[in-house]
């Protein structure tokens, strides 16, 4: 009986947990590369049309940002949170790859900085 309990009760909190979902997106000179989940198929290509690409991220989900440049250099990425504070930062672009939680919106980033 009490393994009968412990069943349900590990069910019921598994189907109520707030699952994350993973979405990635893979910087590459001036193209950003859109993935369902990091090691999912490509969705869309996208190139800059501005210095900046704005990443929206929904909610309780985590965002990969992948900054894969083929020469050392650095890009800046601006994260944007819920309370729409922000913060600025210059980041590695040579394979580098970041993470960004459920407290961050949108995350811009810039075209590469040699």
């Amino acid at each position: 009986m009490k393994k009968l309990t412990l069943s349900i009760g590990l069910l019921a909190g598994i189907l109520t947990s707030n699952a994350q979902d993973t979405t990635c997106v893979l910087f590459k000179d001036s193209l950003a590369y859109h993935f369902k989940k990091c090691s999912g198929g490509i969705l869309s290509i996208n190139k800059f049309t501005e210095q900046f690409f704005t990443v929206k991220i929904n909610k309780k989900n985590t965002l990969g940002v992948d900054l894969y440049d083929e020469k050392v250099c650095v890009r800046l990425i601006t994260l944007i949170y819920k309370d729409n504070s922000q913060e600025t930062f210059l980041l590695d672009s040579f394979d580098k790859t970041y993470y960004f939680g459920p407290n961050v919106q949108q995350v811009k980033v810039s075209l590469p900085i040699e």
